[in-house]
């Protein structure tokens, strides 16, 4: 694909997927390292870690931090960012906008100690952005949960209530629409002043850069053809070999199919469009950089504005695929592109006539209880890290502390925290899973874009979307 060709669509019909638009930025401003070559020969580390995106270079660092004396190469199938990486909307926040879901799960006190992850990794990364001195676009404006519309009231609210338990720093503020973007499609917000934006593709080269200054090596277009435990591991590529006395799987969405944690998650297809850089618009709106927010819904859409004066509007309701495959409906589902332009317009009016210049997409790896799991292998030094939920950046980073002490044998507050030591849901097994989970994800949509129009939704749909609660399962409706 030449990364280079510019297109730019008026109408969603026109729609087609092309690369992320924010690899391209990143590479046209010089911001992502040249490529590793690819692993060759026989080698022998200390640690494997599969996947170079930001859950493997987190852990490259935290490891190297932790351990000097390893040595530690990454093995990525395709290049560093690839995957969700460099598809994501560069979101940096933590866990305090879902504090009240967390808290039913989990009990109040380890939804604090999930929350206070979250913080502290918001803290790590914007010390990290600090410490490169590069321009990543980094934004400390914080996020709006809003709502779109009258159905959305509600969970704004509950959101509001939910604070009291929620430490001061922390606690939203209820927001305006008129405080959002003058004359935009909000009608109310709760404000998280722990919030930041990034740009996604930017952040992951200045990673790659670090682990490699820190000598990490990195092998890119080096897939893993088979993974053998033992003492040590083997793992074999397409030209070469690797034995690790640890592996770390780092590969998400890519990895939701091996069959030890298969039944934990499922794939879904998250999209994204941009437009051309309009800045008059922007003005209008009254919109500034580091801009961010996301509506209320379940399956829900989110917005921000970049550096160079463009929107980004994403949603996480594209389809799931059998068996947790990652295929072409995570990459180029036109429907879910279309629901991205209704949404830029939804949620500004005034930015119905700005063009889209790129539509992307890529799968979620969401855990049966939109909370991320890591773990190891029975009887193994292989470990796992999987179900982010598109919670944004900061559940990487705690994911490469958690991983990094999986790997040290360290008995930790992040071994012995929820997201280690709690008891993750199964999913139906297949084809259970696909074609329940498809009913559900498509009566969901139909209840949530029916109350968004005030209409009154179907029966049928109502009930078939609430099913997941009776099984403890957090897909479906709120």
């Amino acid at each position: 694909m030449n990364l280079g060709a510019r297109r730019r669509w008026r109408q969603p019909g026109e729609l087609s997927a092309t690369y992320p638009w924010w690899v391209e930025e990143a590479r046209t401003a010089g911001l992502l390292p040249p490529p590793c070559p690819p692993l060759t020969g026989s080698h022998d580390v200390d640690v494997a870690i599969v996947g170079g995106g930001y859950t493997g270079l987190w852990t490259a660092l935290a490891l190297r931090e932790r351990g000097p004396h390893l040595r530690i190469a990454v093995l990525e199938a395709e290049s560093c960012g690839s995957g969700g990486s460099g598809r994501n909307g560069g979101f940096l926040h933590g866990y305090w906008e879902m504090f009240g879901k967390l808290s039913a799960i989990l009990g109040e006190d380890r939804a604090l100690t999930v929350a206070a992850a979250g913080s502290q990794a918001q803290r790590e990364i914007l010390r990290f952005c600090a410490d490169r001195n590069e321009d990543l676009w980094l934004e400390s404006a914080g996020i709006n949960l809003a709502a779109t519309s009258t159905a959305q009231l509600a969970a704004v609210s509950a959101a509001l209530r939910a604070s009291s338990a929620i430490p001061e720093q922390f606690r939203p503020r209820e927001r305006p629409p008129t405080e959002l973007a003058h004359g935009g499609g909000f009608r109310s917000a709760a404000y998280f002043p722990e919030g930041a934006t990034v740009q996604p593709a930017r952040l992951l080269g200045a990673l790659k850069s670090a682990a490699m200054q820190a000598g990490v090596e990195i092998y890119e277009a080096t897939p893993v053809a088979n993974l053998r435990p033992g003492a040590p591991n083997s793992l074999r590529t397409p030209l070469g070999m690797l034995r690790a006395n640890d592996v770390v799987l780092a590969g998400n969405a890519w990895m939701s199919q091996y069959q030890p944690y298969a039944r934990h998650l499922t794939n879904l297809g998250s999209y994204a469009i941009v437009t051309e850089p309009i800045p008059e618009v922007l003005d209008q709106l009254g919109l500034r950089r580091g801009f961010a927010a996301k509506d209320a819904r379940m399956f829900l859409h989110w917005a921000r504005t970049t550096h160079d004066d463009r929107i980004v509007v994403g949603t996480g309701a594209g389809p799931m695929s059998y068996g947790g495959r990652v295929g072409a409906v995570h990459t180029t589902h036109t429907a879910s592109m279309v629901r991205c332009v209704n949404a830029l317009r939804k949620f500004f009016p005034e930015a119905r006539d700005a063009r889209v210049e790129h539509a992307w997409g890529g799968p979620i790896d969401m855990s049966a209880d939109r909370i991320p799991f890591f773990g190891t292998l029975p009887e193994s030094t292989i470990h796992y890290g999987l179900g982010y939920s598109g919670h944004g950046v900061n559940a990487t980073w705690i994911g490469g502390q958690v991983l990094s002490s999986l790997v040290l044998g360290a008995d930790d507050r992040w071994t012995n925290s929820p997201f280690c030591d709690r008891k993750v849901p199964r999913l139906p097994p297949e084809p259970l899973r696909y074609l329940g989970g498809k009913l559900i994800h498509r009566s969901s949509l139909a209840v949530e874009d029916s109350l968004d129009r005030g209409e009154r939704p179907s029966g049928i749909h109502r009930l078939v979307a609430t099913l997941p609660r009776l099984f403890g399962l957090r897909i479906g409706l709120r």
